[in-house]
């Protein structure tokens, strides 16, 4: 009978043990982190699908702006003192504020020749760079953009575009969402 004491007392402390550390793993989880409260460190997540198809309605309204008559690319009588052979353009930069970050806007100015208030493009970067690739007007195609990741407020996107000999280029471009609005940060 001794025998059976000691094991049902043994028994006993255990289930109030364990009791007891239930009761405090349950209090912690309900008193410590209610329910029905935001928490402060929460973050809302965007909705994805929302976000990309704003980007891609964006890219539609850029890719017209840069493609159809607005000036942006004007060919100019300007010649270099150094070399009078070589015609440029004449680079009109307002309105790219609407589609381009600063940072990018700056990077493309900083390779532009500037006399006066006018920027001219003597080394078709702007070509190469804004028309030869993701705006490319000769194929008349609109770049398929694929979603491929969002982090807060930026959004990596893919385009693919032919090149010579019929093959497929895959690129990426970045964009940043500044005021509410898409702008495009980079792209190859």
């Amino acid at each position: 009978m001794k025998n059976y004491k000691y094991k049902s007392t043994i028994y006993l402390v255990f289930l109030t043990v364990s009791l007891l550390v239930n009761a405090l793993f349950l209090y912690v989880l309900v008193c410590e982190y209610p329910q029905n409260k935001v928490r402060e460190n929460e973050v809302v997540e965007p909705n994805y699908d929302v976000e990309f198809n704003a980007v891609k309605k964006f890219y539609l309204n850029a890719y017209k702006f840069i493609n159809e008559d607005n000036n942006l690319y004007v060919p100019v009588e300007y010649k270099l003192n150094y070399d009078s052979t070589r015609s440029c353009f004449l680079v009109r930069l307002t309105g790219l504020e609407e589609y381009f970050t600063s940072n990018f806007i700056e990077g493309l100015s900083n390779n532009l020749i500037k006399d006066g208030e006018n920027y001219y493009d003597c080394n078709n970067y702007i070509k190469d760079r804004l028309f030869n690739k993701l705006f490319i007007s000769s194929d008349n195609n609109i770049k398929n953009l694929e979603y491929v990741m969002m982090e807060q407020d930026l959004m990596l996107v893919k385009y693919t575009y032919e090149m010579n000999y019929g093959y497929i280029h895959t690129s990426y471009m970045l964009l940043k969402k500044e005021n509410e609005n898409w702008l495009i940060e980079a792209f190859e």
